[in-house]
């Protein structure tokens, strides 16, 4: 199977045995709010809240209740072209309700800070990436024989020194299934011992 690859780089454990590291996009995975939990609220509508003629156009029409309108006010554009909206309103009641942030200040932050994070996959600052790990022969060539992936990790975790020990320890737990299957391979029927 072709994977188009997003990063590459040799790793070395702390043994002093070195891994050639890639990381692969990752198609499979779809926008961030259908893929988990813990998102807020986004609303497909056919229609641009974020247009004041629109919106008043629709509550000349529809008469929603005062609640509903303001929950119409507050939406933001996720995708120009998607006729997706992240509902301000509703994710507040997640984040009070659901995320455990009881201040109005700090539930507004996260829901600002959930936006920006799902707006940023749409508009592209981040994608999903897929890792794979396997151990460099005595040329420094991979032995892809012995290659493991792992994938739903958002691109940030490469770059971003802020997640470079989420990123060591997603590497370390691959290298550790890469030694566990050479030594299955090598040894069929030995018990599981630690990767030191």
């Amino acid at each position: 199977m072709s994977r188009d690859v997003y990063h590459t780089e040799t790793y070395t454990h702390k043994n002093g045995k070195t891994y050639h590291v890639c990381w692969y996009y990752d198609y499979d995975m779809g926008a961030p709010q259908t893929e988990g939990d813990g998102y807020g609220v986004v609303e497909r509508l056919d229609w641009n809240p974020t247009n004041e003629e629109q919106l008043e156009q629709h509550i000349a029409d529809e008469e929603p209740e005062l609640e509903e309108e303001t929950r119409l006010r507050l939406m933001r554009r996720l995708c120009r072209s998607s006729g997706l909206y992240y509902d301000v309103l509703s994710s507040l009641h997640l984040a009070r309700t659901e995320w455990g942030f009881d201040d109005p200040v700090k539930a507004m932050e996260m829901v600002d800070k959930d936006f920006e994070f799902l707006k940023g996959w749409y508009d592209n600052d981040w994608c999903w990436v897929t890792v794979s790990v396997a151990p460099l022969d005595e040329d420094g060539k991979p032995m892809d024989d012995y290659r493991e992936f792992c994938g739903g990790y958002e691109s940030t975790i490469v770059h971003d020194d802020e997640y470079k020990c989420d990123r060591e320890s997603a590497i370390e737990d691959l290298i550790h299934s890469v030694e566990w299957t050479i030594k299955k391979r090598l040894h069929k029927g030995q018990m599981e011992l630690a990767f030191t």
